[in-house]
This record gives structure tokens, C-alpha cells and sequence, in this order.
């Protein structure tokens, strides 16, 4: 999974999805985004606006799928690994040991 920050556009994590998702209703969020997913985070920039831009990195048909407003983009894992060495690149970027 890579996070995306729709709202700055920059791409700034990479997890692995650990279970199935579980329903649940945030009190702040409710129904937007009811769907938890328990996850590792093994790639992180600690400031969203360092991050690469999402448009510059992505693939042409995940920044359609994002652009349409679409939950989610599906990658190939070299796109996956693609925007994980982008995340890299970054000075301030974190991995897991």
C-alpha cells in the first residue's frame, strides 16, 4: 500500500497490509472511512510536503484512477517498488529495520 495525500498531492508512505479490513465507525470520521486496515508501515516521510509528487512518480493509469475519485489504484509490484525507491530519495525518508 502507498499513502497518497490527496489534499497535497505527494505521495509519503509505504505499508504492507497485514489482515482483512475490519467495519468500523470513527466518531470524528463515521461513514467516510469506516474501513480499518491493519497494516506495517515500512517506508515513511515524516513531513507530507517532502514527499515526491504523486503525478511525477505514479503511473499515468493510477493518477487516472486517483483523478476519477477512484478508493484505490492498482499497482504492479515494479510500479510498487517504483515509487518506494522515489520515497527513498527523499533526506528525510524513514525505514523499518
Amino acid at each position: 500500500m502507498i499513502f497518497h495525500a490527496v489534499g497535497h498531492a505527494k505521495i509519503f508512505g509505504a505499508a504492507e497490509i497485514l489482515e482483512s479490513p475490519t467495519y468500523h465507525l470513527h466518531p470524528f470520521w463515521k461513514d467516510r472511512f469506516p474501513w480499518v486496515y491493519p497494516v506495517r508501515v515500512d517506508v515513511w516521510i515524516p513531513v507530507v510536503t517532502d514527499g515526491p509528487r504523486t503525478s511525477e512518480v505514479a503511473p499515468v493509469q493510477a493518477m487516472n484512477r486517483i483523478r476519477a475519485g477512484g478508493p484505490y489504484a492498482r499497482l504492479t509490484d515494479e510500479e510498487y517498488m517504483h515509487l518506494v525507491e522515489e520515497m527513498l530519495l527523499v533526506p528525510s525518508a524513514q525505514q523499518r529495520k
